[in-house]
C-alpha cells in the first residue's frame, strides 16, 4: 500500500514537486533560524555602545567618594566592544 503511494508520487510530477516543496520549506527555515541565533556574541567587536554614568560623587568623612570612574568603565567596555560614548542625561531624556 505504501509502495503504491510512492509510485504514484513518483509518476505524478505536480504531487512530486508539492512534496519536495513541503519538505524544503521547514529545512530552509531551520537553516536561517539557526544561523541567526548560533553565535550572537561572535561579532561584537564593531558594536557601538553608549553608557550613561549618572553616579554622583559623595563626600563621606571628609573624603570624596566615587563608585565608578570614567576610566574604569572605559577600560571594561573597550576590551570587548567597539567603544564607549558618554552622554549627558539631558540628551537622553525626552
Amino acid at each position: 500500500m505504501i509502495k503504491d503511494e510512492f509510485k504514484f508520487i513518483g509518476k505524478n510530477k505536480l504531487i512530486l514537486v508539492s512534496v519536495l516543496v513541503i519538505i524544503l520549506i521547514p529545512f530552509l527555515y531551520s537553516i536561517f533560524f539557526l544561523k541567526s541565533v548560533w553565535d550572537p556574541y561572535g561579532d561584537t567587536q564593531n558594536l557601538p555602545v553608549a553608557v550613561v554614568n549618572l553616579d554622583q560623587p559623595v563626600t563621606y568623612q571628609g573624603k570624596n567618594l566615587t563608585l565608578v570612574s570614567r576610566r574604569s568603565i572605559n577600560s571594561r567596555i573597550t576590551k570587548s566592544l567597539a567603544g564607549i560614548l558618554f552622554l549627558k542625561p539631558k540628551l537622553i531624556r525626552e
